[in-house]
């Protein structure tokens, strides 16, 4: 949802949007342009930017614990950041940057270009990690730049007296971005750094930790792979809707062809069109193929940009974002990576 704009001078040949009364619950993307306010260097390799809204005095769109923005870097790259701040913040939003030489080139480019006073353009809030804010206690585990949703969270739980304890692992306090945020604040009281200094020996016990599980307990969890692996493995006995965990990158256990795959059909519901979707080829890729537009950014089925409601017929989900509620519920599929079940598939698109 795009919304009126005030004259200035563009981004790139667009207008600096204002944004009013928008939230993360809008069907459509809220597109964002928001002014650099600060940059800060938190280690090394991550820096964090405090963002704005470009048109002075209008307040951003509100957000939940665990949401993201999805920042335009330069021409088509696109790259999702979680919000790092208190929810309830309408003046601000706080991201923090991972600088990866090995990664796509987005985030070298950021570390590169973003200076105090630019101007980007975001679509967002939204949210694929929300916090149970009901749960009776929460349990916090980050790893690295996996902190960024995770503090978020811990501070909404502070916020709101929740009984919640916050395990962060880290190589080094060099290496801990917002440690001193942390430690110079209530949230401290909450908070156990992990320094393994890149030993095995130094790292969380997490079955030790998690070796207890309750029904009214949340976990939840962001960081590197093995972190994450080894807190699906030690919840395993624990009710799934009470084990959260959000990825960075692509889940390397889950397999997206299978043996047995078959050819499927799927119909646009607002057109009637209907499109073959072969063994081999996702949805995402047969749709773009043949001229439906369709919001997409990982296409790897760990960032939710192309969740898409489904109208009838049974997914076969093959997506890192989906809680097990959700796929049960099959109300929704992620288009890059799952296929059908049934031999018909209707979206609403």
């Amino acid at each position: 949802m795009r919304t009126a704009a005030p004259d200035r001078m563009p981004l790139d040949e667009g207008i600096i949007a204002t944004v009013e009364g928008a939230s993360e619950a809008t069907e459509e993307p809220i597109v964002m342009y928001l002014k650099i306010s600060n940059v800060s260097d938190e280690t090394a390799s991550i820096r964090s930017y405090t963002l704005v809204n470009a048109s002075a005095g209008v307040p951003l769109p509100a957000f939940s614990a665990g949401s993201h923005i999805t920042v335009r870097v330069t021409g088509s790259i696109r790259r999702q950041y979680s919000l790092v701040n208190t929810p309830g913040s309408s003046d601000h939003y706080l991201i923090s940057v991972l600088r990866d030489r090995e990664g796509r080139g987005g985030s070298q480019w950021i570390h590169e270009n973003w200076k105090v006073g630019g101007i980007i353009e975001a679509d967002g809030p939204a949210n694929n990690f929300k916090l149970d804010e009901s749960a009776g206690r929460v349990i916090l585990i980050a790893g690295g730049i996996g902190i960024t949703p995770i503090l978020s969270m811990a501070r909404r739980l502070q916020q709101i007296g929740s009984d919640y304890h916050l395990y962060y692992c880290a190589r080094s306090v060099e290496e801990t971005a917002h440690y001193a945020a942390i430690v110079n604040s209530t949230l401290c009281r909450n908070v156990t750094f992990i320094h393994n200094k890149g030993t095995k020996a130094g790292r969380l016990d997490v079955s030790r930790l998690l070796c207890d599980g309750k029904e009214d307990c949340h976990v939840y969890v962001c960081g590197p792979h093995g972190l994450v692996d080894a807190v699906k493995s030690a919840t395993r006995g624990w009710p799934p809707e009470t084990v959260h965990y959000e990825l960075f990158g692509a889940d390397p256990s889950a397999i997206r062809c299978r043996e047995g795959d078959s050819e499927f059909t799927v119909t646009i519901g607002s057109t009637g069109q209907s499109f073959a979707v072969p063994v081999g080829q996702s949805i995402l890729r047969v749709l773009t193929d043949n001229g439906v537009k369709v919001s997409k950014l990982c296409e790897e089925g760990y960032c939710g940009s192309c969740l898409t409601p489904v109208v009838s017929g049974k997914p076969d989900h093959r997506d890192s974002v989906l809680t097990q509620a959700e796929r049960n519920s099959g109300e929704l599929i992620a288009l890059c990576c799952s296929r059908a079940e049934s031999e018909h598939l209707t979206l609403d698109l």
